[in-house]
């Protein structure tokens, strides 16, 4: 269960949102609306725990996402309107990034997986 608990953002100055509390259960589906400016995208930045709130927090399973951000990020899939592959990479150049992010070494995994692709 994911949970916001009375999450405020303050950018540039600027009050986003305030107060903002919500919890999702599996299977849970949201769409998240507003104006350009509104607050969506500091929104998802701070649920992804790439980002802090002003105040308050996240919960994932009744656990804060900052305290225990390793675990958190074992279980989150976070899809963002930019492409997640870097052109300028090769396919196994990115493969190979995303395995140094999770301190994982294995060019033999990145061939097989190229391989079957």
């Amino acid at each position: 269960m994911l949970e916001a608990k009375k999450l405020s953002c303050i950018r540039d100055e600027r009050s986003l949102f305030s107060g903002l509390s919500f919890s999702l259960s599996p299977g849970d589906i949201v769409q998240v609306e507003g104006a350009n400016g509104a607050g969506k995208t500091s929104l998802l930045r701070i649920l992804a725990g790439l980002a802090r709130p002003e105040r308050g927090e996240v919960l994932w399973h009744g656990r804060n996402t900052l305290r225990h951000r390793d675990q958190y990020h074992q279980d989150l899939l976070f899809l963002g309107h930019q492409p997640g592959i870097k052109s300028m990479l090769t396919p196994f150049e990115n493969l190979q990034f995303y395995q140094a992010v999770r301190q994982a070494a294995d060019r033999q995994a990145i061939w097989q997986a190229l391989e079957q692709v």
